[in-house]
C-alpha cells in the first residue's frame, strides 16, 4: 500500500510541475499529425496516410530557421481479412525531418523507420499496440572557421555554449543511431476514439 501511495505522490508532483516545463521541439506544432515520431505504437487506424509539415521562423537581426518533416504510414492487414474491425494489424512508418538555420549555422536531419503491431483486446475496437523505432541523425552545429555567430546572436546562448564545450567538433557533421520503443492502448470506434501510451526514445 505504501508503494502505491508513493507512486501516486510522485505522479501528482509531476503533474503539478508540468505547466512549468518548456520545450523547443520545432515539430511540436504538428505533434498530432506526426505522433509516430514520438511513439511508434500510436497508429490508431488502418488507413494509409502521408503527413507533410513545413515551418519557417524568423527572428529579425538574430537568426532564422526552417523545419520540414514528412511521414508515410502503411498499415498491413492480412489478405484473408474481410471485416476490418477487431483484427490484428501492423504498421510500417518512415519519415525524414530537417532543421536548417540561417548561414547554415545549425543543420539537423533525422531519418526514421518504425514498425508497430496492434492486437484487439475485445470485440469493440479496443487495441493494445507495441512499436519499435530506429532513427539515424546527422547534425552540424557551428562553423568550421571559428566562433562566428549569426548577426547579433547571443554568444552565451545554447549554440554558442555547444561550440565552447566542443570547439574541435564545431562545424563538423556527426551521424548517430538511436532506437526507441512505445506502447499504447487505444479505442477506434465509430462514436468514440481515445488513446493512452508511453514511449522511450
Amino acid at each position: 500500500m505504501l508503494k502505491i501511495a508513493t507512486l501516486l505522490l510522485v505522479y501528482a508532483l509531476l503533474l503539478l510541475k508540468a505547466p512549468d516545463l518548456r520545450a523547443q521541439d520545432p515539430h511540436f506544432s504538428g505533434k498530432d499529425d506526426m505522433n509516430i515520431w514520438y511513439n511508434p505504437a500510436l497508429k490508431t487506424n488502418k488507413i494509409p496516410v502521408t503527413h507533410v509539415s513545413m515551418r519557417s521562423v524568423k527572428y529579425p537581426n538574430i537568426i532564422s530557421y526552417s523545419s520540414k518533416a514528412a511521414t508515410i504510414e502503411l498499415p498491413i492487414v492480412s489478405r484473408e481479412t474481410t471485416d476490418y474491425d477487431n483484427v490484428f494489424f501492423m504498421n510500417l512508418a518512415a519519415g525524414i525531418s530537417t532543421d536548417n538555420s540561417s548561414d547554415h549555422f545549425m543543420n539537423s536531419s533525422t531519418a526514421m523507420l518504425a514498425l508497430s503491431y496492434a492486437m484487439p483486446l475485445n470485440n469493440d475496437n479496443t487495441y493494445l499496440a507495441l512499436g519499435l523505432q530506429g532513427n539515424y541523425s546527422f547534425n552540424r552545429v557551428g562553423n568550421t572557421y571559428g566562433y562566428n555567430l549569426p548577426d547579433e546572436f547571443d554568444k552565451y546562448g545554447a549554440l554558442g555554449s555547444s561550440m565552447t564545450i566542443d570547439p574541435f567538433g564545431s562545424g563538423f557533421n556527426f551521424g548517430y543511431f538511436t532506437a526507441g520503443a512505445g506502447v499504447s492502448v487505444f479505442h477506434s470506434g465509430n462514436r468514440k476514439q481515445w488513446y493512452i501510451g508511453g514511449s522511450i526514445l
